[in-house]
């Protein structure tokens, strides 16, 4: 029964000749269904190991991507993390696109927003994007 119901779908995908529409993604998403992956609890359990590590001060390195290469098995996840947020952008592509977005945020009628508010506005833009 299963096979059939796949068969016909796969049949009348291809008679039409277009892609099916792709879903668009929202933030938090993943969470509407109220069963939190098991990551969830890994992610966190990985930060409460980095946490309570201690670090010989001799040991301390100026380059934080260094650190986080070196402790990469121990924490995958934060590894991940950190290379993404300190790595160095290919193209000022995406930072032009913030500052572009930042303009349409402030303007002549909101300069009296508050900046934080102004963080927070355009951090949900770039995460919905």
């Amino acid at each position: 029964m299963i096979r059939n119901r796949c068969a016909e779908r796969t049949t009348d995908q291809n008679t039409t000749g277009e892609p099916p529409l792709k879903k668009k993604k929202r933030f938090g998403q993943e969470y509407e269904s109220g069963d939190l992956s098991d990551e969830y609890g890994e992610a966190e359990d990985e930060v409460e190991k980095y946490l309570s590590m201690r670090i010989d001060p001799e040991l301390i390195v100026d380059n934080p991507l260094i650190f986080w290469k070196a402790n990469q098995k121990h924490f995958p996840l934060l590894s991940k993390v950190a290379r993404t947020i300190h790595c160095i952008p290919a193209t000022t592509a995406a930072v032009e696109r913030e500052f572009s977005g930042g303009g349409l945020v402030m303007s002549e009628r909101r300069s009296s927003i508050n900046p934080n508010n102004v963080d927070n506005i355009l951090f949900l833009r770039s995460v919905t994007q």
